[in-house]
């Protein structure tokens, strides 16, 4: 019992390891005296846990009732986020047209506009007619492409979108037509109802024919590739 008591009391027995007896020093627990096992795999082990040949007595006491002192702790406050009460706030209908001008003012990138607009002042009216040619021969292109692979094209006067019903192959909506043809044809097109509200649009898909004429082609070339029956038809 005096090596056990020594081993207690040696400071560094407890305060390097706390709570892990180290080769060379017992850990004493409560009320009771055992006999370790006669041998060990190397006594010279940093961390072994018993020495052969000695006793491990039992403390009345806890062994390093301390030991949380040798552990060193920051506590740390988290900066306070400034939020504003509910009755400090902007009424729901408000922010939710706020967030609609932000999407669309986002969208268009009014900004570089006004020097897009200055610069296109400039410009004579030999320019503006070879752009409306350029647009009117790939909305020429898109629309006779998608009408060929069974598409309904709905007729436009304006802006470069084309928009088709994509029930007319089978499918219950655009969006599972978009879907279909990202995953098959790599191919992108937007589902109108993503720009709509009240499930309006939900057949519908929107195209883009302001590309390069190489590039309109190799898209129809790729659904053309592609089977573009939906589950309807295919049943």
């Amino acid at each position: 019992m005096a090596r056990s008591a020594k081993g207690l009391l040696d400071p560094c027995s407890y305060v390097l390891l706390d709570d892990i007896q180290r080769d060379r020093r017992q850990e004493l627990t409560i009320r009771q005296h055992v006999q370790p096992f006669a041998g060990a795999s190397d006594a010279g082990e940093l961390l072994h846990m018993v020495v052969p040949g000695r006793d491990v007595g039992i403390a009345d006491g806890p062994v390093d009732a301390d030991a949380f002192l040798g552990v060193g702790f920051e506590i740390q406050i988290a900066v306070a986020i400034a939020l504003a009460r509910p009755d400090q706030r902007a009424p729901a209908d408000l922010i939710a047209a706020v967030r609609v001008v932000r999407q669309h003012m986002s969208y268009v990138s009014s900004g570089p506009f006004q020097p897009a607009i200055a610069a296109g002042l400039r410009l004579g009216d030999e320019y503006f007619e070879g752009l409306a040619a350029q647009m009117d021969a790939g909305r020429q292109l898109l629309g006779d492409g998608l009408a060929r692979l069974g598409l309904d094209v709905v007729p436009t006067a304006g802006s470069y979108f084309l928009v088709t019903d994509a029930t007319a192959l089978g499918w219950p909506d655009g969006a599972a037509f978009v879907d279909h043809i990202v995953h098959n044809a790599g191919v992108v097109a937007i589902p109108v109802e993503r720009l709509s509200s009240g499930g309006a649009g939900v057949e519908l898909v929107r195209w883009t024919f302001c590309k390069r004429p190489e590039v309109l082609q190799e898209a129809l070339r790729r659904l053309a590739a592609t089977d573009l029956r939906g589950p309807v038809v295919k049943r």
